[in-house]
Formats: structure tokens, sequence, C-alpha cells
């Protein structure tokens, strides 16, 4: 939702763009880089209302009575803080947004392009609260253990600020995820370039489900990082080494806006 609300403010899609950034902001209440990304899409509102009543009024004749029969008109195209739903416009854009967003979130491992922000889930809480794990040591600081067996992999989206990335992995991808997750049925290592989740599963004969991140944009601090359970999803909280924006989550990954 982050990612895809900068792309549609980027192409003035300004209702949409404040529909997928409030969404976000009620996933992640706390996180400041939204709460930021709110207020520079509202100063591109009005900007973009005084530049069109100029040039508008200019259109009818100039002066103080060309933007006073503006002046009405233009105050009504400004979204309200109690937006609609959304409408087709910001379906009809998807597509277009989906293409500028800088968001990346991968099905694989080892996949180079990522799936888009959207797969967070809709409906996750807007709390912060959940039940944290605690991290099993690896062998090596540098890299996080890989999985001791084939596992089913799992999809994630991700959202970062300059001091923290934060990896989403819903449970509505797995109908054994589906009722929520036992903490005891997660384990969870930080490296300072990877990082590995698994997540023991109930079905029988089938392998448990996983996800490894390895080769990060630049390391993280492993004994600040925070894996959390919710109602309906798993939060990995990787905390930057240097206070940054990284161009991409993983090194492999094009860079963003290719």
């Amino acid at each position: 939702h982050f990612r895809r609300g900068q792309a549609y403010a980027e192409l003035r899609n300004f209702v949409a763009a404040k529909t997928d950034l409030e969404k976000a902001q009620e996933l992640e209440p706390d996180e400041s880089a939204i709460a930021q990304e709110l207020r520079k899409l509202k100063n591109s509102q009005l900007r973009g209302d005084e530049q069109e009543r100029k040039r508008y009024a200019k259109m009818l004749g100039g002066g103080t009575d060309g933007e006073a029969a503006l002046a009405g008109t233009e105050r009504e195209a400004v979204p309200t803080d109690q937006d609609p739903a959304p409408t087709g416009e910001a379906s009809d854009s998807h597509s277009q947004a989906e293409a500028a967003s800088s968001t990346c979130v991968s099905t694989s491992p080892s996949a180079v392009a990522e799936p888009p922000l959207s797969m967070a889930p809709a409906s996750a809480p807007a709390t912060v609260s959940g039940t944290l794990v605690q991290p099993s040591v690896p062998e090596c600081l540098d890299e996080a253990s890989r999985p001791q067996c084939a596992v089913r992999e799992l999809t994630y989206a991700w959202v970062q600020s300059d001091d923290d990335v934060k990896i989403y992995v819903p449970f509505d991808q797995s109908e054994e995820l589906s009722g929520g997750v036992d903490e005891s049925r997660v384990k969870v290592e930080f490296g300072e370039w990877s990082a590995l989740l698994v997540i023991n599963g109930t079905a029988e004969g089938k392998p448990p489900l996983g996800l490894r991140l390895g080769d990060f944009h630049r390391r993280i601090a492993p004994e600040r990082c925070t894996c959390t359970v919710r109602g309906s999803r798993i939060t990995l909280k990787l905390v930057k080494q240097v206070t940054e924006r990284w161009w991409n989550l993983l090194q492999r990954a094009p860079l963003h806006g290719d």
C-alpha cells in the first residue's frame, strides 16, 4: 500500500494515493515515513489546486473576477479527511501505478522481480500488538542458516523507513495459516546480510513453509531485529546498521524505476 500510494502520487492520482497511504498507516500507525508521505501528498494537492485555479482564472479573463468564479469549484476538488471509498479511477490506474512503483516483494528467495506490496493483508489489524518470537543465533554472524530441508516458499511484502525495514508475511496465502499461527511453530534467524523464517506446518507429509532472504542491500543489526506473530501476519523488523534509504531490499533485484 505504501509504495503503490507513492506511485499514485507521482501520477497525480491523489485520491488513489490517499486511499493506499491511509491503508498503510492503518496497518502501521507508528510508521513515521507513512505520515510524512501523507503530509507531502496534502501539500502536492494544495499546490496543484492553486496552479489550476490561477491557470483557469486566466482563461476566464484573468483578475479577481476569474479567480472568484473558480473558487467554489476548486474547493470541491480537494479531498477531505473523510475520503470516499476507492472508485474505479484507482482501479483503472492500477497498472500504471504498479509500473511506476518502486516497491519490491518476492514470492521466492531466488526470484529477481518481486511482487507488489498490495499482497500485504488487507484485513490486518491496526494495532501493533503481537507475540515476539525469540530468534535463534546463527552459526555465522554474517549469514542466517539455510533451511535444513526443502520448504514451501512464502510470499511477502516490505516497507522501509530510514532506520528499518519491515517484512510482512500474510497468513491468507495458505489454508494452513488462515486460522493463525502459534509462535511455537515459528523459527527465525537474523544475520547481517540475510534472514530465515520457517513455519512448521500442520499438514501431514508436507514440508514446512519458509522464507530466506539473502544479500540485503546493506547490513542489518541482527541483535536488534525482531519477529512478531500477529493475528493475520508475521512481521519481521530488520534494523539497519546505517540510517539511510535502500534502493532495493536485495542486492540482486533491479534498481527501482528500471
